[in-house]
């Protein structure tokens, strides 16, 4: 079994009364589909990392990215924006490399692989992740790492642990 990595941002209306407030993760949304046509009804979305934000979510967007959390139980960065009714969701570099710590070497993963390698910014800043999450994973099972270079030492790096 491989495990995907996201390359893009994803967005979703949350309902007025749907629990965010006490728990953003699992708050309920708006209806997403017509239930007899299955019609998206744009109460969700996603971009690249690469497109211009779309002008009716970027304020949201900005705070999403200063004041996202990390869930350390799913994995992956979120927020919930109380004043717009949006829950947001992507990874971070971070969140990459904690993914590889947590479920990559700990559950018997096979392989890795982006959901949307050209959704990555011109920087490849989550590729970069991945790559190196890679590297790490390949020193410590035996398989040394491009260049041959010592990239893990079987625990996840520090600036993530202060994150826990």
């Amino acid at each position: 079994m491989n495990m995907g990595f996201a390359f893009y941002v994803k967005w979703f209306k949350t309902a007025k009364e749907g629990g965010c407030d006490k728990n953003a993760i699992g708050c309920k949304t708006v209806l997403m589909e017509d239930p007899i046509t299955g019609s998206d009804l744009g109460s969700t979305g996603g971009f690249s990392y690469h497109d211009s934000v779309p002008s009716h979510l970027s304020a949201s967007w900005s705070k999403a990215q200063q004041q996202g959390v990390y869930d350390k139980e799913g994995g992956g960065q979120y927020f919930w924006d109380k004043d717009e009714d949006l829950w947001w969701t992507w990874d971070t570099e971070d969140a990459i490399g904690m993914k590889f710590w947590k479920a990559v070497e700990t559950s018997g993963i096979g392989g890795v692989f982006a959901w949307g390698l050209g959704e990555d910014g011109n920087e490849w800043k989550h590729l970069d992740a991945m790559n190196l999450g890679m590297e790490s994973w390949s020193v410590r099972t035996g398989d040394i790492g491009r260049g041959g270079r010592r990239c893990g030492t079987g625990e996840p790096p520090e600036h993530l642990m202060r994150e826990l």
